[in-house]
C-alpha cells in the first residue's frame, strides 16, 4: 500500500509543469506592477476624501426662545413672537419674530442655498381650526391650490399668504463660522407663525382646562430641508426638525394672556 501511495506522488508531480526559472522575474515585475496600481487608487481615494472634508460645509440651527402677549386689540392676533435677549429676557422691537441661527461648523462654504418649510399644510390647517374652536376666535382659515388666507367676517380682517413664497428663503452663501463668525438669522415665515399661534394658544387653553403638561411638544414638527452645494458643485441636502415646546403661561381668570416657549432644532 505505500509504495502504490509513492508511486501515485510521483506520477502527480511528473505531471504538473512549474514555470521556467527565467519567467519568474516577468512574474514577479507584473506583480509589483499591480501593486504599485492598487496602492495608487488608493491614495487617490484618500487624496479625493481629504479634498472633499477640506471643502465640504456642515450646517447647523441653533434653537430659540420668544414671549408672546396677547392684546384684546388684536383679535385676529395671536400675539407677536418676541425673542429673548441672552442675558435676561425682554422684548425686543426690532424684529417681530425670533430668529433661528444658521451656522456652517465644516471647513468650506454652502453656496446658493435654499431652505424650505416643508410642511404638511393640511395637517396644520386642521389643527389651526380645532384650535380656533376652542379658543372662540371668529377667525376663518381656508385654504386653495397656491394660498392660504385667514378672514374674520365681523371685523373685515382679510390675510392672505401665499405657499411658495412663504414657505421658501434663499441665500447666496454662508461662509465657514472659522471665517464668519456672525450665524445666518433665519426667520420662521410670518404664515407658520399664524397657524403655529392659533395652535399653541389652544394649547395654553388646555393646560389650564384640562391640566396638561407644559413638558409636551407642540404637535406638528415643523420640518425644513435645506438644499445646497459646496465649491466642488457638489449638491447636499439636510432637513431639520423644529419643534415647539411651551415653558411658562401667565393667565387672567383662567385665559392665557402671555407665554413663553422654546424651539428646538434636530437633524433627521
Amino acid at each position: 500500500m505505500l509504495s502504490e501511495k509513492f508511486d501515485e506522488i510521483s506520477d502527480l508531480l511528473s505531471a504538473t509543469t512549474f514555470p521556467v526559472l527565467g519567467d519568474l522575474p516577468t512574474i514577479v515585475a507584473a506583480i509589483a506592477s499591480l501593486a504599485a496600481v492598487c496602492i495608487a487608487v488608493c491614495n487617490l481615494k484618500i487624496i479625493r476624501r481629504q479634498h472633499e472634508a477640506s471643502v465640504e460645509p456642515q450646517l447647523v440651527i441653533s434653537g430659540t426662545s420668544f414671549s408672546v402677549k396677547f392684546s384684546s386689540a388684536y383679535p385676529n392676533s395671536f400675539g407677536e413672537w418676541k425673542p429673548f435677549t441672552r442675558n435676561k429676557k425682554s422684548y425686543v422691537d426690532e424684529s417681530k419674530s425670533p430668529p433661528l441661527r444658521v451656522f456652517n461648523i465644516g471647513n468650506g462654504a454652502a453656496k446658493f442655498l435654499n431652505f424650505e418649510w416643508k410642511i404638511d399644510i393640511r395637517e396644520l390647517i386642521n389643527l389651526t381650526r380645532e384650535a380656533l374652536e376652542t379658543t372662540g376666535n371668529k377667525l376663518i382659515v381656508e385654504h386653495e391650490k397656491s394660498h392660504v388666507s385667514f378672514k374674520n367676517e365681523e371685523s373685515g380682517y382679510r390675510a392672505v399668504y401665499s405657499l411658495g413664497n412663504a414657505l421658501t428663503y434663499k441665500l447666496d452663501f454662508i461662509l465657514p463660522s472659522s471665517i464668519e463668525k456672525q450665524p445666518t438669522t433665519l426667520h420662521i415665515p410670518p404664515l407658520i407663525q399664524q397657524l403655529m399661534g392659533a395652535i399653541i394658544y389652544g394649547q395654553c387653553l388646555k393646560i389650564f382646562s384640562q391640566s396638561r403638561t407644559m413638558s409636551d411638544p407642540i404637535k406638528p414638527k415643523i420640518p425644513i430641508e435645506i438644499i445646497y452645494t459646496d465649491i466642488s458643485k457638489v449638491k447636499h441636502t439636510i432637513v431639520f426638525e423644529v419643534i415647539f415646546k411651551i415653558g411658562h403661561v401667565k393667565s387672567t381668570e383662567g385665559i392665557p394672556t402671555e407665554y413663553d416657549a422654546h424651539i428646538s432644532i434636530s437633524q433627521i
